[in-house]
């Protein structure tokens, strides 16, 4: 581990002890280990506005300060990004998302017929490939919903 990663894990562990007991963790009762925002397996709390953001946006007088389950991989994209809410931080993911894995979301379908007729290599390849866009659609259709259901309140 390099020193510049110790420091940030030293700044982060401050930060978490400075201002954690100021945010309010939320969860639903029937979601409480579901990641808020694409609905896999929440191993990570999200504090929004982000921890490192915590003294600029303190000067909003209408700013909840959260903390929500979040898997690893929206935890990461969203880091450090100045969100001021669950919304903005959800729309911003949607569209990383999308940016993320344009190629995979683009990868045409393929039938059975088409398949068979591939090596066993190839064929193996594009089926877990057509395995992991299905993942990731399910995933960003997970945050389209949130989206839409926060816009028709």
């Amino acid at each position: 581990m390099s020193i510049l990663n110790i420091r940030k894990l030293f700044n982060k562990a401050g930060l978490v002890k400075k201002y954690n007991s100021v945010y309010k963790y939320i969860y639903y009762e029937n979601a409480q280990f579901v990641c808020h925002y694409c609905g896999v397996s929440a191993d990570t709390v999200d504090h929004v506005p982000p921890l490192s953001c915590y003294e600029d946006a303190k000067i909003y007088s209408n700013i909840d300060f959260v903390k929500i389950p979040c898997c690893r991989e929206c935890n990461s994209l969203a880091g450090n990004k100045f969100h001021l809410n669950i919304f903005e931080r959800n729309e911003f993911l949607f569209n990383r998302y999308k940016k993320r894995y344009k190629k995979l979301l683009n990868m045409p379908t393929w039938d059975k017929k088409d398949l068979k007729e591939l090596g066993s290599s190839l064929r193996k390849k594009i089926k877990n490939d057509l395995n992991r866009k299905n993942i990731i659609e399910e995933r960003i259709n997970f945050i389209k919903n949130n989206l839409t259901e926060n816009f028709a309140l």
